[in-house]
């Protein structure tokens, strides 16, 4: 049986994945996939392949939206 503390947490996962994607849409955030990536990587590439994954793997979906971020952001400029 599910308790509600179970359900409390997947209502909020489920809020937080909306607000991931609206954060990686945001015109701010091309700027610093930028200034992290510098040359490397495209940063609309960069924004693209991060959106498809977090809609395609619900694992993510789980995360917080600045855990997400701030790996993309590392992998960015490695």
């Amino acid at each position: 049986m599910t308790d509600i503390a179970t359900l409390q947490n997947q209502n909020v996962q489920r809020a937080e994945t909306p607000r991931l994607l609206t954060m990686l849409a945001s015109p701010g955030m091309k700027k610093k996939l930028e200034a992290a990536a510098g040359d490397l990587m495209n940063p609309d590439r960069m924004l693209a392949l991060v959106t498809r994954s977090v809609r395609s793997t619900p694992r993510l979906q789980q995360c917080s939206p600045e855990s997400v971020i701030g790996a993309m952001l590392a992998s960015a400029s490695l």
